[in-house]
């Protein structure tokens, strides 16, 4: 069962109780007893609950934490692997253009370069003709700014400010 299941089970057991023990008017009867044994063990069971839940949220945060630092080693190996790569790449056609002919001929493979098609490289943006000049506007909304006027006690149409909740595990003081 989980906690809210356990904690239902635990409201509507304190109900029953308080009911007999309202119809026999303010006697224990065996049958009270026992259901007060079985709420105290339900009880016991639902302490431990929380404690179940501290330790596997701290254990997701520890594999989260671990898995973000194996995230970057490998974004690092990805990085250092393709610095690797351009600057082989660059070596290999630093070969090619030195060779007699152009071309490196393997067993297997032949090395050569290839002419790419044309790619644009702006000089001076300065002198670039208005005709190939586009203008881009975007809007967006400040929410710095909204959320201060708010907070300030000002109105503001289409906005309001919300609180939400957040769990908050504490060890109790001994």
């Amino acid at each position: 069962m989980n906690i809210a299941e356990l904690q239902t089970d635990a409201n509507k057991m304190r109900n029953v109780l308080n009911d007999l023990f309202q119809l026999s008017q303010g006697e224990f009867t065996p049958e009270i007893e026992r259901l007060e044994i079985e709420l105290a063990d339900l009880h016991k069971v639902l302490a431990k609950k929380p404690d179940s839940a501290h330790w596997a949220l701290k254990s997701m945060e520890s594999d989260l934490e671990m898995l973000k630092q194996q995230k970057a080693r490998i974004d690092a190996y990805i990085k250092t692997l393709q610095n690797s790569l351009s600057g082989f790449k660059a070596f290999l056609e630093e070969c090619v253009r030195n060779s007699e002919n152009g071309v490196i001929q393997g067993e297997t493979v032949a090395l050569k370069l290839k002419q790419n098609p044309a790619a644009l490289k702006i000089i001076n943006e300065d002198e670039i003709p208005a005709i190939y000049i586009s203008e881009k506007t975007e809007t967006v909304i400040d929410n710095a700014a909204i959320k201060k006027a708010l907070k300030d006690g000002h109105e503001v149409p289409g906005a309001v400010l919300t609180v939400g909740q957040s769990l908050l595990i504490s060890r109790p003081k001994k």
